[in-house]
């Protein structure tokens, strides 16, 4: 049988199963840059995420605040760019977008 103790997936991970004997990464195998993943959770009525425990699903896993999400991985918001999380990003006055990226 399981153990008689459950523990919530830490920041990071989740689980999608119940009664789960671990818990999954939220990064991927193929990302260059793993320190900008995490589980999070948008704050209603803004354009904020915080990183949070207990995620249920892989959907819960993104890109952290100064990072956005790129071709499947997440990278390091650039200059004349705002990165609130996620795919969350805006283009400051006065920058344009090239679309070779």
């Amino acid at each position: 049988p399981g153990s008689s103790k459950c523990a919530q997936c830490q920041a990071g991970t989740y689980s999608a199963e119940v009664a789960s004997t671990s818990c999954l990464s939220c990064i991927p195998e193929t990302s260059a840059r793993p320190d900008l993943w995490m589980s999070l959770v948008r704050l209603k009525g803004v354009r904020t995420f915080i990183p949070t425990q207990s995620a249920t699903s892989k959907a819960d896993c993104g890109c952290i605040a100064s990072s956005f999400l790129l071709e499947g991985d997440c990278v390091l918001c650039g200059v004349g760019m705002t990165c609130y999380g996620e795919d969350d990003m805006e283009l400051l006055p006065g920058y344009f977008a090239s679309s070779d990226r």
